[in-house]
């Protein structure tokens, strides 16, 4: 091929490019634009899924769901594919449903969702699901704190603790209710609590989905931490006699103490130092019944009882 004839060719092909180039381009976007419309305008399918948030009836309605209500949906979506590669997740992310106890199926039904126009539905997974109800109950129970962890050693809660409300009214289901003998608090460490009065709040524990409270929100707890208290019993301690006519008898004779106290005070506490006493001043020489008392006590050792507390005591006659 000669030089000649290919500077021609070259000189062609140059012209039917850069001849009338705004005409060519205009028909090349026409071109795209009718492609993408036609493309847009085609039928097409899309998948969704739904969150599924399902209308409880109100508490005082006498029957509870305890079945369980699927978390979501796949939903098949029909119609252009331009109007489907529109949709946003948030636009069709939950469906709420109204359940009732009248019902023990509920069918989902393409006029449950929100869908733009144009948009149909060909399909629901799950198109159903069954519903279990069971009769509602409400009973009161006492409100337990629930520790966890020890006191430091020689510590002693002083009592039980207190809280406010002391009684709560749990509703739902007759079988979980009734299983329901207190409702607990959140753990309560021990192990953070000196001698002293304590008082603070602290949220219940969480009920289970078909159980309910009367109480929102924590609850006050309030107890006491004192040293540690141990009980000694004293048997057979005479009794003295204090005042009154020098010649009476007792019946019985002995009594038996016990005392509470700190370990080391009370175990070193002898019988000797505990005097059972009855003051017969104001006998009248008849037969009587008398009151026991204890002296002899070390500050901080208690008197938890006295037996007996009172002796029967009579005047001996002179032989």
């Amino acid at each position: 091929m000669s030089a000649g004839l290919v500077q021609r060719l070259l000189a062609a092909l140059r012209r039917g490019v850069t001849q009338d180039v705004g005409l060519k381009s205009f028909s090349l976007v026409v071109a795209v634009v009718v492609f993408a419309y036609v493309r847009g305008s085609e039928d097409a399918q899309r998948y969704v899924f739904v969150d599924v948030v399902a209308l409880q009836p109100t508490s005082d309605s006498e029957f509870v769901l305890v079945s369980e209500v699927p978390d979501r949906v796949r939903l098949a979506l029909r119609g252009s594919r331009a109007v489907l590669n529109s949709i946003r997740r948030e636009e069709v992310s939950t469906v709420q449903i109204q359940v009732d106890p009248s019902r023990r199926n509920y069918y989902f039904e393409p006029s449950d969702f929100v869908l733009p126009a144009g948009v149909t539905v060909d399909q629901i997974v799950p198109a159903s699901f069954a519903m279990t109800w069971t009769p509602r109950i409400e009973q009161s129970v006492p409100v337990r704190v629930r520790f966890v962890g020890k006191l430091d050693r020689g510590l002693e809660l002083d009592g039980k603790p207190v809280t406010q409300p002391a009684m709560l009214t749990v509703r739902g289901p007759a079988a979980e209710v009734e299983a329901f003998p207190t409702v607990g608090t959140e753990d309560v460490d021990l192990s953070r609590f000196g001698i002293g009065r304590h008082e603070f709040r602290v949220r219940l524990e969480e009920p289970s989905p078909h159980v309910s409270y009367n109480w929102d929100g924590p609850v006050s707890v309030a107890f006491e931490v004192r040293q540690e208290l141990v009980e000694r019993r004293f048997a057979a301690v005479p009794i003295a006699v204090v005042g009154g006519h020098p010649l009476v008898d007792l019946r019985p004779r002995r009594a038996q103490v016990v005392v509470r106290g700190p370990p080391a005070l009370v175990q070193g506490l002898d019988a000797d130092t505990l005097v059972p006493w009855i003051d017969t001043s104001d006998s009248s020489g008849e037969t009587q019944s008398v009151e026991v008392h204890v002296r002899g006590l070390p500050e901080g050792v208690q008197l938890v009882r006295v037996e007996p507390r009172e002796v029967f005591v009579f005047q001996r006659t002179r032989r």
